[in-house]
Order: structure tokens, then sequence, then C-alpha cells
């Protein structure tokens, strides 16, 4: 992304935890699935490393694996860049998390943004 077209709305956080996707076309197609890492990670959305099939517009399913249970999302995927044969960064903004989940992603998030108490 070029500077200034920046349009979170929550901030982000550092943060490499396994990742399962699935991704869909528009169509509802199938576009692949994957295990790979997150890079980034906000109330809002993701960075994760993926397969070049994806498509800005795809629908995606995600489950990050933090602790014993995963947090299970689902987005859209914004934007994409290539980063070698068949690998790229995936830029996903959430837009169905379940409220259980959602309690598991910001205590997540609370735990990585609190001050270090020790």
């Amino acid at each position: 992304m070029k500077a200034g077209t920046d349009k979170r709305q929550h901030p982000r956080f550092e943060l490499t935890l396994p990742v399962k996707y699935q991704l869909f076309g528009s169509d509802g197609a199938d576009h692949g699935c994957g295990i790979s890492r997150s890079l980034d990670l906000s109330k809002g959305g993701l960075k994760l490393v993926g397969s070049a099939n994806a498509v800005p517009g795809d629908e995606i399913a995600i489950t990050v694996q933090s602790g014993a249970e995963g947090i299970t999302m689902s987005g859209t995927v914004r934007w994409i860049h290539q980063l070698a044969y068949r690998q790229c960064e995936i830029g996903v903004s959430f837009e169905a998390v379940p409220a259980e989940d959602e309690e598991r992603l910001l205590r997540l998030l609370e735990s990585i943004s609190a001050p270090d108490r020790g």
C-alpha cells in the first residue's frame, strides 16, 4: 500500500500465529485452501502469507490458532502483494466474527497491547 492510503479503523499488532484459510470466488467457486501464518492482526482484519490464488474481492474463511482454541472469522480479501512464486501477502478485512470468537480475539489483542507488568 502507498503512504496515505491506510484505511484501518483499528490498531494492528505484528503477530505470527498459525492460520488455516479457505478462499471462495465472488461466484462461490472454491479458490483453494491453505495452512500458513499471520503477519499482523487487528479487530478489523489481518495480513497473512498465502496462496497466489487469492484475488481481491474473494471471500475468505479463517481460523487463527491461539492457545488451545482457534478464533474463526470470515472476511474479504482487500489486497494482495506478490512475494515469490505462488506466495503472496493477503490483506483481509473481517466481515463476520461469531460473538464467542470476537471475545477471544479481543482478549488476544488486549494481551498483546497490555504493558508488561513483569
